[in-house]
C-alpha cells in the first residue's frame, strides 16, 4: 500500500504536529487547526500520506453520537512516514 509522496510545504507543515508528538493521534480538524491550512489541502494531504503508508488511520473509539457528531478519523505517524518525513526536513537544512 506503500507510495510515493512529492513533498510540498503544506505536506511538511501537515507532518509536524505528528512530528512533534509521535505517539499522538489527530482527527483531519486539529490539523487544520494547528496548521492554518484549508480543509480540503489538510484532508487531501492526510489521505496521499495514508495511502502511501506514512501515517496510520482509525475511526475513533469513543462514541461522539452522544453529542450528535459523527466518529472521527485519527492519524497517526507511523515509523516510516516518521523517517521518511525527518529524511526530507533534513534535506532542507542548509549545510554548514
Amino acid at each position: 500500500m506503500a507510495g510515493q509522496v512529492r513533498p510540498t510545504i503544506e505536506m511538511l507543515r501537515t507532518l509536524m504536529p505528528f512530528l512533534a508528538s509521535t505517539a499522538a493521534s489527530f482527527s483531519g480538524y486539529q490539523i487544520t487547526r494547528i496548521t492554518r491550512l484549508s480543509r480540503g489541502s489538510v484532508y487531501t494531504i492526510l489521505h496521499r500520506l495514508h495511502i502511501a503508508g506514512w501515517l496510520d488511520a482509525h475511526r475513533e473509539v469513543t462514541n461522539p453520537q452522544h453529542f450528535g457528531l459523527p466518529k472521527r478519523t485519527l492519524y497517526c505517524i507511523t515509523q516510516r512516514g516518521e523517517t521518511e518525513a525527518k529524511a526530507v526536513l533534513n534535506l532542507l537544512k542548509p549545510s554548514t
